[in-house]
């Protein structure tokens, strides 16, 4: 067996190529926004989402009338930037099927990533 030998690139410290691919524009880079959790329930008619911190401490509750007004408001959440009507779309019928949902902020930023991707 041969042992590889170092790249030009790995004596430099430079990264590989990236993907040809648009990032999702998450707000990772703020505290107050890492990894919140999204618990979604049916209540009244509507759909109640709690957003819980890192901690589990409740930070606020949102009222929705249907899945895509849900998907908007996760993806909205998320980002930082209300989302495009296709995406918000797409996001609706691939991960919100079920009535109870619990998702982090870095499940819809990967679902953004993987999208972005393919």
């Amino acid at each position: 067996m041969t042992t590889r030998t170092r790249t030009r690139c790995d004596r430099l410290g430079r990264r590989t190529p990236q993907l040809p691919a648009r990032r999702a524009a998450c707000r990772r880079s703020m505290p107050e926004f890492d990894d919140r959790l999204y618990i979604i329930v049916p209540e009244d008619g509507a759909t109640a989402i709690d957003i819980l911190d890192r901690s589990g401490t409740f930070i606020s509750r949102f009222y929705t009338t249907d899945r895509l007004t849900t998907a908007e408001t996760l993806l909205r959440d998320a980002t930082g930037s209300p989302p495009r009507p296709s995406t918000a779309a797409a996001f609706a019928t691939e991960l919100l099927t079920t009535d109870d949902l619990a998702i982090t902020s870095a499940e819809v930023c990967a679902w953004l990533l993987l999208r972005a991707i393919s």
